[in-house]
């Protein structure tokens, strides 16, 4: 957030930063059937009519972190307003993105089965808990495990997480308890690279994480992986299938995760409609932060 706020400053456009698990701690909220709604932010009342975008970086329920002190009825009541209150920004408001395609979004087979209709390839993929069709396809290609959701939640928004895991490490893991799951089963594919896509309202912002980390591991995302990020560029087909893809799931920003093959294949993985782009501007020198600031002040 800080980033976009400072393309925000530059160009000389107020704003106000709403932590959702701070409310109603921190912040109030006014709605009426008179037509006033507002906000109101250290003893500043914030008309809802004159709030032109509005970015949903991270929806953290009001009272996540909050263990006591406080009756638990509050916070689902408090959500429930939060969410009310979007409901009465004016016609036309810009919003990155609604809450509704950030849920509709943020389910795995949805995606898969989208991507695979906007031509774009996809691993092949299995989800089951069932030991026959797990087995038959363990053992008909060199497969991954994942898991669609962290394990656990935690106050810095981390929390105990699995990784995307080759099958024969999965099987004599801690985890292999989790067989009884319904697991995500997928064909690991050669990677050339995977590329970490921010796409920003027509924009692409390109990560590549190398292919050689690969050799000895199977996800970047692992606490201590060394590598340096390079920059990237997407094929123009591949751009239109992926802009499509967002098109048609209703996302103006996403963080996409797709694998480049030595033999210059590219396979769709997943999108994050939260996800993290911070590291490639930081490393990269991306402008991913002025994309999102000139889509929220067009």
């Amino acid at each position: 957030m800080p980033l976009v706020a400072g393309e925000l400053d530059k160009n000389q456009l107020p704003y106000r930063i709403v932590y959702t698990d701070r409310f109603p701690l921190d912040y109030e909220i006014l709605l009426s059937t008179s037509g006033v709604h507002g906000i109101i932010i250290k003893q500043e009342f914030i008309p809802a009519d004159l709030i032109s975008a509005v970015w949903i970086r991270k929806w953290v329920s009001p009272g996540s972190f909050v263990t006591e002190g406080y009756h638990p009825g509050i916070f689902p009541e408090s959500d429930r307003v939060l969410r009310q209150f979007l409901t009465t920004l004016k016609p036309g408001t810009k919003i990155m993105d609604s809450l509704e395609c950030i849920s509709n979004s943020e389910n795995k087979w949805v995606q898969m089965v989208l991507a695979k209709k906007c031509d774009l390839l996809v691993p092949d993929t299995i989800i089951t808990n069932h030991p026959y069709y797990s087995r038959e396809f363990t053992q008909s290609r060199a497969t991954v495990v994942k898991l669609q959701i962290p394990l656990s939640w935690s106050m810095d928004g981390g929390g105990e997480f699995f990784y995307t895991t080759d099958w024969s490490d999965f099987e004599t893991s801690q985890y292999k308890e989790l067989l009884n799951a319904p697991l995500t089963y997928q064909e690991k594919v050669e990677k050339k690279e995977e590329y970490r896509v921010i796409y920003v309202d027509g924009d692409f912002h390109c990560g590549v994480i190398p292919g050689n980390i690969f050799d000895r591991q199977t996800d970047w995302r692992i606490p201590g992986t060394q590598f340096q990020w390079q920059t990237g560029k997407l094929p123009a087909p591949i751009r239109g299938k992926l802009k499509r893809f967002m098109q048609e799931l209703g996302l103006n920003f996403g963080a996409i995760d797709l694998i480049h093959t030595p033999k210059n294949e590219w396979y769709f993985l997943e999108v994050n409609p939260t996800g993290e782009w911070g590291m490639l501007e930081k490393n990269l020198h991306l402008p991913i932060s002025k994309s999102i600031a000139r889509f929220l002040s067009q």
